[in-house]
């Protein structure tokens, strides 16, 4: 590369650099009509302020490392790999839901940028991120908030859900037992469990419930779910009950996660990657009990 190019494009990302740290969020499509290059010149610049440690890339966007809604992506410390595969399982049309939790309050980073795909949030975080970052019409689930700012169960939200379905449900997941998997304390039981039931699909994030089981705390039937995305290791010990509940394991871009696919469900989504060919190696401990707590 000669002298004067090599300092234009160094011009160019400092430049990037400077907007997104002034802007926060700032969307690839915006920073090549700004700039008169192509989205592939701006993402090869974004690759490259990612690798400086700059900038994060997610979704047709790049943020700043120090912006909260991404570097608080999950309490827990799970990889973004798991919410990227949560974001695949997103149609690229119609009208998704997005359940209040730590892990779905973020997949909004993650998905696909698409006009034609309207998010319904339960969530004022999920909606601080979303309405930075979504490229369709970004709403919030008609309701009363609690003291965490999240939609919890009372008859305008129930109503909602009830005569407004959804092409996509996602829901956030603590745990797994014979009857179904188990949401997390105070989550709108009500309301996910209607909107799971007349949703064309309902995609699960599970994820570890930090020691809050509870008894009391309220059941999804896996009857309702299409599709459930977790960990490698949460999937190892869940793979013996889901596969006895008519669920199969089936291959991720990402080795650290797991999809599991009711085979019963109709409305799932084509998955292009075949199965595993040994689930008992790639999906089971050979000692999983049948009910299970994630911790």
């Amino acid at each position: 590369m000669a002298l004067g190019t090599r300092s234009l494009v160094l011009r160019r990302r400092l430049r990037i650099a400077d907007q997104i740290r002034r802007e926060g969020v700032v969307r690839v499509d915006a920073l090549s009509r700004q700039l008169g290059v192509s989205t592939v010149t701006v993402r090869s610049d974004l690759a490259y302020l990612e690798e400086q440690g700059l900038v994060l890339r997610s979704a047709g966007a790049a943020h700043l490392r120090d912006v909260p809604p991404v570097q608080a992506v999950s309490p827990s410390g799970f990889d973004p790999a798991l919410l990227r595969q949560a974001a695949r399982q997103a149609p690229g049309r119609g009208r998704l839901l997005l359940g209040p939790g730590t892990l779905t309050d973020h997949v909004s980073a993650h998905l696909p940028h698409s006009p034609a795909l309207g998010l319904v949030l339960m969530s004022l975080d999920a909606a601080q991120m979303a309405r930075r970052l979504a490229a369709g019409s970004v709403e919030m689930l008609g309701g009363a908030l609690d003291a965490a700012g999240r939609v919890h169960d009372c008859p305008a939200a129930l109503h909602n859900v009830t005569f407004h379905p959804f092409d996509v449900v996602m829901i956030e997941a603590i745990g797994l037992t014979r009857d179904g998997l188990v949401l997390p304390l105070g989550a709108p039981a009500a309301c996910l469990r209607v909107a799971a039931e007349r949703a064309a699909r309902t995609v699960v994030l599970m994820g570890p419930d930090h020691g809050t089981r509870s008894a009391a705390q309220a059941i999804i039937p896996l009857r309702l779910i299409s599709e459930i995305v977790t960990t490698a290791s949460l999937g190892a010990l869940a793979a013996d009950p889901l596969r006895l509940a008519g669920f199969r394991c089936v291959s991720t871009p990402a080795d650290e996660t797991r999809l599991f696919v009711n085979a019963t469900d109709r409305q799932v989504s084509p998955v292009s990657e075949p199965p595993f060919p040994d689930s008992s190696r790639a999906c089971r401990d050979a000692g999983a009990p049948g009910v299970l707590q994630v911790r």
